[in-house]
């Protein structure tokens, strides 16, 4: 996860929309703007004022740039991890923007 979108430098913006586009799709946009590959990322937000749960931090090791993760502390089911997220992060959907690669 990042804290600001990034993204890096051998991708081309291509265009930002809400939600996912078939690979037909993705192959045109490439082809129309003469890339030879396309890719998407998925942005999701968390909500302002939220604490991080017991049991779960942000650790940033910058791979890609700019790049967090968010990982667990303690041993726990996956269950548990996603129950954690769910109920205390409120991440939500932010859009996914479309970039070309040569």
């Amino acid at each position: 996860m990042f804290i600001e979108r990034v993204v890096t430098s051998d991708f081309h913006f291509l265009s930002s929309q809400n939600g996912q586009s078939g690979k037909a799709v993705l192959a045109k946009m490439a082809e129309e703007e003469g890339y030879k590959d396309t890719r998407q990322i998925h942005w999701f937000k968390m909500s302002e004022g939220r604490v991080m749960p017991s049991g779960l931090e942000v650790v940033f090791d910058n791979d890609p740039p700019g790049h967090c993760t968010l990982t667990v502390t303690r041993k726990m089911t996956v269950h548990e991890y996603l129950g954690l997220v769910n109920s205390h992060l409120g991440f939500s959907y932010f859009g996914t923007d479309i970039f070309g690669k040569n």
